[in-house]
């Protein structure tokens, strides 16, 4: 059973993820294949998408390395500021797409415009968030050309992190055949009208995974903004649950382990102002995530624990 050390602080890897010329994408996941046909979004699988939002910060080149090192082809579509990825084998298609990051001002456009715009034909009374919508709308025409090769024998399935989940969640909704997607640290994206369509049409095929200290799952301000999507709560304890944890603050890095017929969780969480990076550990069997400053994105320890019913 293999451990990853702790590394040493590193307030560039915080923010710039890819710098971690170390870290290991879907490190095991030969030991947790992605389920394509799955009907829910479980832990498994949330740990592939999860992989692939991190993964969606790297440079080309390096991000389809990556991935055919697990037997994924992977192409980008970029257009300005938005970066999208999109990773295929034979059975499954991940679009994943990546957050905000520091000296972007086009990232920080997105971000700021708050206005809410009507959503989709066919959609009424929907709106959205109007700098995601536009962040979407600058790739939307290559992507869904290129899903529209791929998805024939294929499922669908969205992830991101921060603004990046803002856009797998439009991405979602708007494609008429998702499977499932998967959000970390999204912020709000929709009025209730859209919020609640959202969730009635996914219902345990979207998780929104979320450390509620993390700044960034509490903008725009609700009213008339509200959530999309299944939440799953890290507490101060580092659990995962459905419930908020109480009287948290601040931001976190945190971590999720994909579900195994037997498995558990821990992290210890740190609070600070920096944008972030959501990283994943996996195990053959249980698992201990450990999350502190010393981590950086990406970076978790990884070590056996006594296993407890899943």
């Amino acid at each position: 059973m293999s451990i990853r050390p702790r590394p040493t602080q590193d307030i560039q890897l915080v923010f710039h993820p890819q710098r971690d010329t170390s870290y290991v994408h879907f490190q095991d996941g030969e030991s947790h294949p992605f389920d394509a046909n799955a009907t829910r979004l479980g832990r498994r699988n949330a740990w592939w998408l999860a992989e692939a939002a991190l993964l969606s910060y790297w440079a080309p080149d390096e991000a389809r390395a990556r991935y055919q090192r697990v037997s994924f082809e992977a192409e980008p579509i970029f257009d300005g500021t938005t970066q999208c990825y999109v990773a295929w084998n034979d059975r499954v298609v991940f679009v994943t797409f990546r957050g905000t990051e520091p000296g972007e001002p086009g990232d920080l456009l997105d971000d700021l415009t708050f206005a809410l715009a009507p959503w989709d034909t066919g959609k009424p009374l929907q709106a959205v968030h109007l700098g995601f919508k536009v962040a979407l709308d600058r790739v939307w025409k290559a992507l869904d050309a290129r899903l529209q090769t791929l998805a024939t024998t294929r499922t669908v399935w969205f992830a991101g992190h921060s603004l990046g989940a803002a856009l797998a969640a439009l991405a979602a909704d708007r494609y008429p055949a998702t499977a499932g997607v998967c959000t970390l640290g999204a912020p709000r994206v929709g009025e209730w009208h859209f919020a609640a369509a959202h969730s009635s049409r996914f219902g345990p095929r979207a998780l929104r995974y979320v450390n509620d200290a993390d700044i960034v799952t509490h903008v725009p301000l609700p009213l008339p903004y509200q959530h999309a999507g299944t939440p799953r709560f890290i507490d101060p304890t580092g659990h995962v649950s459905e419930m908020r944890p109480p009287g948290s603050i601040g931001g976190c890095l945190w971590m999720i382990t994909p579900r195994s017929s037997r498995t558990t969780i821990r992290c210890t969480p740190v609070c600070g102002p920096a944008p972030r990076r959501y990283a994943v550990s996996a195990l053959p069997e249980g698992c201990r995530i450990v999350n502190d400053s010393r981590a950086g994105p990406g970076r978790a320890i990884r070590t056996g624990a006594k296993p407890v019913s899943a």
